[in-house]
């Protein structure tokens, strides 16, 4: 009698397992509660192995979104997703690739070796600068390790990442003027973020800023600009103020 009850049990379980592993992941994702700011469309293939056409996040579009989440994860309370965001027009969209994890018991979620770029004008165009500014070029972001933990909004606990705009270049009035290239470190603590900049660049700069997002970010820094700069550069870097007596301009905001 035993031994039927656990054949049984194991033909149950073995069934709901094998019905989840094929059940459509549109039937699913569909259902879930994601929150106000997240929307999720065209969603094909299986919970474990899936795609979907377009996710939106705060109004961000997301395109081509690919996801492999393992089962056996689940086993330590943990689940793991590798995810690739491939979008069509490189140029003007976000892609990544990467893995993250969600530990149910700590509540805990942390990204792994992950790497993002995004157009530089859509990234500048969320920060509140002194002054409009039209970009050229693309921001790469590589996450060696990121953790937010906390309920209900998560709080960044740690964070390993650095930056670097490649191509960059900001439209003056006499046109396109090429900025070269920036790299800058990034980390957390307290979910505050600081976004170090430093020198050597061809603009001289180096400067710090730091908040919870880059709405609010407060920067600190100083730059000094080449003699051979666009008129254009120097007009803009006089709304910063007089350079001291080194040749470099001292500007907060």
């Amino acid at each position: 009698m035993k031994q039927k009850v656990l054949i049984a049990l194991l033909f149950f379980v073995g069934l709901v397992v094998f019905v989840v592993a094929l059940m459509p992941a549109k039937h699913i994702l569909y259902r879930l509660n994601l929150g106000p700011h997240v929307q999720v469309y065209d969603v094909s293939g299986t919970i474990w192995q899936g795609r979907s056409g377009l996710v939106r996040i705060q109004q961000q579009a997301l395109e081509n979104v690919q996801w492999q989440l393992s089962a056996w994860s689940f086993i330590t309370g943990r689940a793991h997703v590798d995810f690739t965001v491939a979008n069509r027009r490189q140029s003007d969209t976000i892609s990544a690739s990467g893995s993250l994890s969600y530990d149910f018991f700590d509540n805990r979620l942390e990204l792994g070796k992950t790497r993002a770029t995004m157009p530089a004008e859509l990234l500048l165009a969320q920060a509140k600068l002194p002054i409009p500014v039209l970009a050229q070029g693309r921001f790469n972001v590589d996450i060696q390790r990121a953790v937010f933990s906390g309920t209900p909004q998560f709080s960044c606990a740690a964070l390993n990442a650095t930056g670097q705009w490649n191509n960059a270049g900001v439209l003056g009035q006499s046109g396109l003027i090429p900025l070269g290239e920036f790299d800058a470190a990034v980390n957390c603590a307290n979910n505050a973020y600081t976004l170090r900049v430093e020198e050597p660049n061809d603009l001289g700069l180096s400067f710090t800023a730091t908040g919870p997002n880059l709405a609010q970010l407060r920067v600190k820094g100083t730059f000094k600009l080449p003699p051979d700069a666009p008129n254009d550069l120097k007009q803009v870097a006089m709304f910063f103020g007089e350079p001291n007596a080194s040749g470099y301009t001292v500007f907060t905001f």
